[in-house]
This record gives structure tokens, C-alpha cells and sequence, in this order.
């Protein structure tokens, strides 16, 4: 009796700060990995584990068998898994009273399954467009996953990252020199397509044939998604990519011209007039030829009769 009674004690003071169990390893990638779980009581018996939170799958029935005070299965993670969470052991059966029947054990998780901030089109990253070329930014692809939707020109099953820009010309070019891989495909939107938006363009894109891909037709002032899908197997791989206007190329907003042109009128004019011209008329300084029927407007610097002066050109583009 005495010694049941000691037993009772000593195994009441192993138990007085609870169960618990080390996972190896503890911080978990997408995908499935073998987890080996090792309590701090040396018992056999059997365990129950709880439901797990969203984007956590694990291996085999709820109810395990504990041998010598580990046991092992395989845990998968999906980007919905939350970054922290924990899987609950609850003990049955015990041969040790370290480990006593209902008691619980948690087992601390990390997620690297962490999807990009533009894994899909309601966080897709917002760009900024350059004027006549632009610099590529880098987006990660480490755990990107297929949003679903599948473009006109291709792409099923391929993986994709959702980009945003506010359109300020007809026409928009995307730089994109790193799809990744070689092979992808890009959509473009009026809005989200889960969400009323609709497909405008769409293409295949073969990196040996280039990386810039015009966008045309566009309506000035709409927000457009594009979507960029690649091969499952490259996410990983940097994603490299930019937009920019397009400006036709014009005059400078100022150009020195001279009243002594063989088409222009030798004449005096007041400051600040317009100039209507009736044939080609040479820009001496710049060496532009406008056509007839384009507009001079003279600035205030305008020194009539004497040589140079300032002028603006009326159709010149900004």
C-alpha cells in the first residue's frame, strides 16, 4: 500500500506542469512533410488528435499510437494554413502515469507556406506607369497558386500573380523580363474577373521572343488587372516586371526658330501672336520641318525683324 501510494505521488509530481511534446521539425513548407512528435513522458498507449485548423491535413486516423513516447506522420500544408498553429494530442491510454488519461499535449507549428501579396486578383500589386520605358520590380513567386481562372489564350492549370494600373494612355506596354520560366501566358481585365471584370487581351508569352507585349485599345482613366500565369514547378523564381505609357515623341515645349526661313514671312510680329504657315517651315535650330497648317505661337521674347526669338509649337504632344 505504501508503495501505490508513493507511486500515486511521484507520478502526480512528474505530471504537476502538464504534458508535453517537441516536434521535429517544428517549422513546416507547402506541402507534406514527415513530423516526428516526441513527449516528455515516456509511455505507450494511444492518443486522439483533434480536427486542425484550414489548410492542415495530417496522416492516417485520429486516434495514434504512442511508442516509448514519440510517434510519427506526415502533416500537409496548404497557403491557407494559418503562420502559427498548434496540433493537440490528447491522451487515452497510458502505461505511465506521467501521462494520464484526457490529459492534453500541444505541439507549436510554423507555416513557411506562405502565399505572395498578390496571389490573387483582390491583392493584386499596384504599378506605377513610366513614361516611354520602365524599370522591371521583382515579385516573388515562393508558394504562388492557381486563382482559377483561366484566360481565352491559355493556361489551364498554371500558376499566377495579379498586377494593377490605373491606365493613362490608349495604349500601355508591359516589360516583363522574367516570366519565370520560358514559357507563360498574361491576361488582361477591366476588373477582377470573380467579380464582374472582363477579359480585354490575352497572349502567349515565349521568353526567347521577346519580353515587351503592347496593350492597346485601352480607355484612359479605367483600372486594369493583368494577370501573369506560369508553369507550375517555376514558383521560386523572381518575377521581373514593369508598364509604361507610350508619348509619341514631339517638340520641346520652347525652340529657338529664325524669322529668315525660306518659307517663313520675313516680317515683323507682335509678341505673343500665332503664326499661321502656308508651306514647310524649317525650325533652323532644332531642325524640324512642319508641315503647312501647323501653328507657331510666339512668346513674349519675340524680337521682331532682328534675328531670333521664342516660340511654342500649338500641336506639340504635353
Amino acid at each position: 500500500m505504501r508503495y501505490t501510494l508513493l507511486a500515486i505521488l511521484l507520478a502526480f509530481a512528474a505530471n504537476a506542469f502538464g504534458l508535453s511534446v517537441t516536434p521535429s521539425p517544428s517549422t513546416l513548407n507547402c506541402g507534406t512533410t514527415l513530423v516526428n512528435f516526441t513527449f516528455d513522458c515516456d509511455f505507450n498507449g494511444s492518443v486522439l488528435v483533434p480536427p486542425v485548423p484550414a489548410g492542415v491535413t495530417i496522416d492516417g486516423p485520429i486516434t495514434k499510437t504512442v511508442t516509448d513516447g514519440a510517434l510519427s506522420f506526415n502533416v500537409t500544408l496548404t497557403t491557407e494554413a494559418p503562420a502559427t498553429f498548434n496540433i493537440k494530442f490528447v491522451v487515452i491510454s497510458s502505461d505511465a502515469g506521467c501521462a494520464v488519461f484526457d490529459e492534453e499535449a500541444l505541439a507549436a507549428m510554423t507555416s513557411n507556406c506562405i502565399a505572395p501579396d498578390n496571389d490573387f486578383c483582390v491583392d493584386a500589386a499596384v504599378m506605377e506607369l513610366g513614361v516611354n520605358s520602365c524599370t522591371p520590380e521583382v515579385y516573388s513567386t515562393l508558394n504562388a497558386t492557381e486563382s482559377g481562372n483561366t484566360p481565352s489564350c491559355g493556361g489551364d492549370g498554371y500558376l499566377d500573380l495579379w498586377y494593377y494600373f490605373d491606365s493613362n494612355n490608349d495604349t500601355i506596354v508591359m516589360e516583363i523580363p522574367a516570366i519565370p520560366g520560358t514559357v507563360g501566358y498574361y491576361a488582361l481585365y477591366d476588373g477582377c474577373p470573380g467579380d464582374g471584370g472582363s477579359e480585354v487581351d490575352c497572349s502567349i508569352m515565349i521568353q526567347s521572343l521577346g519580353s515587351t507585349f503592347e496593350m492597346t485599345g485601352l480607355t484612359v482613366d479605367q483600372g486594369y488587372y493583368v494577370q501573369i500565369l506560369f508553369l507550375p514547378g517555376n514558383e521560386g523564381m523572381d518575377q521581373e516586371i514593369c508598364f509604361h505609357s507610350t508619348v509619341e515623341a514631339g517638340c520641346d515645349d520652347t525652340v529657338t526658330i529664325s524669322d529668315l526661313g525660306p518659307y517663313f514671312p520675313n516680317e515683323s510680329h507682335a509678341a505673343n501672336l500665332t503664326i499661321e504657315t502656308t508651306g514647310s517651315t524649317t525650325i533652323t535650330a532644332s531642325d524640324i520641318i512642319y508641315s503647312a497648317g501647323d501653328t507657331i505661337r510666339l512668346n513674349g521674347g519675340f524680337d521682331s525683324g532682328t534675328g531670333g526669338f521664342e516660340a511654342n509649337i500649338a500641336d506639340c504632344p504635353n
